[in-house]
């Protein structure tokens, strides 16, 4: 079954994400798109190197809820991983199978134009999950 999930990125939240785009430039990587997510409260930058994983960056936008959490557990950290499925039927035999609780339910996204969702995992923490339907 998890053979079908296609890792994406690692997300990296960032109150202030002045320098990071000379510093991840100076590893090979390349600013590849943004994107202001209104219903998160953050922007998204996605940063790509040929042959390694994609850097997402997420920073503050608006003050909401989500928002003021993410950065509030996470500033200057790794906090997500990020796998594609194909179906959100493919996530729900993960999350009966190894128990995740669902903390952001599917939501359309400009980044990806294709809706995520997130869980929590106790072994892991925040998985992120692109569903290409």
């Amino acid at each position: 079954m998890l053979r079908k999930f296609k890792f994406n990125h690692i997300g990296i939240a960032l109150k202030d994400d002045r320098g990071i785009s000379s510093f991840l430039d100076a590893l090979g990587y390349k600013k590849n798109k943004s994107a202001k997510e209104k219903k998160l409260g953050v922007k998204i930058a996605l940063y790509n190197k040929k042959n390694n994983p994609v850097i997402e960056i997420v920073t503050p936008y608006l003050k909401n809820e989500i928002s003021k959490n993410i950065f509030k557990r996470y500033d200057k950290k790794i906090y997500h991983i990020c796998f594609e499925v194909n179906s959100q039927k493919e996530i729900k035999q993960l999350i009966k199978k190894y128990r995740m609780v669902c903390v952001l339910k599917p939501t359309m996204t400009n980044i990806f134009r294709k809706k995520i969702t997130y869980y929590y995992f106790k072994k892991i923490g925040l998985i992120e999950f692109i569903i290409n339907e």
